[in-house]
Order: C-alpha cells, then sequence, then structure tokens
C-alpha cells in the first residue's frame, strides 16, 4: 500500500502545475492529473478518477482540487471511497509540500498539511519585506 496524489482542475491547470513543481523538486512519482475540458462530459471526468482508485484498491488517495465546489471538486466528492480524502484551493506551495511528504505521512495527516499549507501560503509581501527591513534595522 502506498499514498498518491490526484491533481483534479479545470482546464490543463493540474497538469502545469506538476510541470511548475517538477521545475522546483524534479520529478513528481505518483502523482496523477485530470483536466476537465471545455464541453466533456462531467461524469466522464469522474469516471476517469474512479479508474485509477479502482486500480490501485490498496492505495490511498489524497486528491487535491482547485475550486471546492466547482465540477472537479463536485466529481470527486461524489465518489464514495475511503481511500480517498480531497482539499480545495490547489496551489503550488501545496503541492510541493503534500508531495514531499507522501510516502512518510497518512493521508489524513497530509489532508491537514494541505490545508495548513493553503492557510500558511497567502502572504501580504510588501508587509512582511517591511516587517523584515524593520528587524534588520
Amino acid at each position: 500500500m502506498s499514498n498518491q496524489l490526484i491533481i483534479c482542475t479545470h482546464g490543463e491547470f493540474g497538469k502545469e502545475m506538476i510541470r511548475s513543481a517538477e521545475m522546483i523538486v524534479g520529478k513528481l512519482e505518483g502523482v496523477y492529473s485530470f483536466s476537465l475540458k471545455m464541453g466533456m462530459q462531467p461524469m466522464d471526468f469522474r469516471q476517469q478518477v474512479v479508474d485509477l482508485i479502482e486500480a490501485l484498491p490498496e492505495d490511498q488517495f489524497l486528491c487535491l482540487v482547485d475550486l471546492f465546489g466547482g465540477t472537479p471538486c463536485n466529481m470527486v466528492t461524489s465518489i464514495n471511497k475511503e481511500n480517498l480524502e480531497i482539499v480545495s484551493g490547489l496551489n503550488l506551495a501545496m503541492l510541493i509540500e503534500t508531495y514531499s511528504l507522501l510516502q512518510t505521512t497518512s493521508i489524513q495527516a497530509l489532508k491537514d498539511i494541505a490545508i495548513q499549507t493553503l492557510l500558511n501560503s497567502g502572504v501580504d509581501v510588501r508587509a512582511k519585506f517591511k516587517e523584515i527591513q524593520s528587524r534588520k534595522g
């Protein structure tokens, strides 16, 4: 049994997110991307994800989706599998952090880490820069 990441997004956002992460950390193994493309039937998208999960029934999956309430999120949420956790708000920091801990952390803990990374990755850059400069001051 191993852990896998599933990236589910509108368009090619997920595939490009993976490519961007690979620029930073190298090749991502055990990461699967599913793209809901213009004109695609939502149930076809859903079936692609189901096929992966059913092909690896002993594995645990963390699915990172782009938008809460969007079609990719809704379709994955409709999959009733005990080995699937879902977090919305996919960003690059979340992907890199969860991937770096993928094989050493439980899926439940990875879910919490993904959410915490999302909360911590938004920063008022100018304010942070001023704070750092004032400490050096």
